[in-house]
């Protein structure tokens, strides 16, 4: 995609992400991260240093939103709204880029359906609903 993460990230999301310690508090606290490409502590590594696969890795999508990482955190890191935030940069890539138009999913094949997070589904049902 070729695009500056961090500071795409950084317009959506607040500066509390350079609190980041590396203590994998997070990652130990999740009850998904064992499924995860990139741990929510590998994610924020790689975020915090502009690495732009975050956006190619499952873990935006798998993040289960259960608030345990949030919870444990010693510095406050709001990992759920990394998580959003990731997700939005993603879907609005791929808009930019053309790829992605509207949600007809009627209309996609089944291994993409397969493949796919049902999270990617929901959340361009809101981005074209909504928006």
């Amino acid at each position: 995609m070729e695009i500056d993460i961090l500071t795409e990230f950084l317009n959506i999301c607040d500066g509390k992400i350079f609190r980041y310690i590396n203590c994998g508090v997070c990652s130990a606290s999740c009850p998904v991260s064992k499924f995860m490409e990139l741990t929510p502590q590998k994610l924020i590594f790689y975020l915090i240093n502009n690495k732009e696969e975050v956006l190619t890795k499952n873990t935006i999508w798998l993040y289960a939103s259960c608030l345990n990482c949030q919870a444990r955190c010693r510095k406050d890191i709001d990992f759920s709204r990394i998580a959003y935030a990731l997700r939005h940069i993603y879907l609005r890539e791929l808009a930019k880029r053309k790829e992605l138009s509207a949600l007809e999913i009627d209309k996609l094949k089944q291994e993409e359906l397969i493949k796919s997070p049902q999270q990617l589904f929901i959340a361009l049902q809101r981005k074209f609903v909504y928006y």
